[in-house]
This record gives structure tokens, C-alpha cells and sequence, in this order.
């Protein structure tokens, strides 16, 4: 515990020491390519990720209430009187 309250401190007087990639510091063509590229997937990435989410529970739910809803043909069967073949 002694430790992290260290990190945390070192890391608040400090965080120039603590750059997020190695391109942030310096610009370059490169960096501003690799910023051009990866602006529009990291800002989908999380939405694809939640409609993938809400998609998935829509299946289930509509999986579930096909299971519980009698088939036609049952409801037919269960209504109609028995045939007798054998006459």
C-alpha cells in the first residue's frame, strides 16, 4: 500500500517522465499519420463494441420468447378432436 501512495505521488509531480506512446512527443509526418489513422477506430471501436453487445441481447431475448411461445401446429393439435383410423 506504502508503495502505490509513492507511484501515485511520483507520478502527479512527474507526468512529462510518464508520455502515453513513443510518437507524442514528437511530431513527425508519421505521428500525424498514425494520430489520422487511429482517431476514427478508436472513437468507433467503443460503439461497435456496445451495439455488438445490445445486438447479442436482442437475439437472446427474441431466441427466448420463441421457446416459450407455443408452436401453431401444437395449438391446432391440442384443439382438434382425435381421428379414428382404424374404421
Amino acid at each position: 500500500m506504502r508503495t502505490s501512495r509513492w507511484l501515485s505521488v511520483v507520478t502527479m509531480l512527474l507526468p512529462g517522465a510518464a508520455l502515453a506512446c513513443p510518437v507524442c512527443g514528437v511530431p513527425s509526418e508519421q505521428g500525424q499519420g498514425a494520430y489520422l489513422f487511429m482517431t476514427p477506430i478508436m472513437s468507433l471501436l467503443p460503439l461497435a463494441l456496445l451495439g455488438g453487445v445490445v445486438a447479442w441481447v436482442v437475439v437472446r431475448v427474441r431466441h427466448a420468447d420463441r421457446a416459450e411461445a407455443p408452436a401453431p401446429a401444437d395449438e391446432a393439435q391440442a384443439t382438434s378432436t382425435p381421428v379414428d383410423r382404424a374404421g
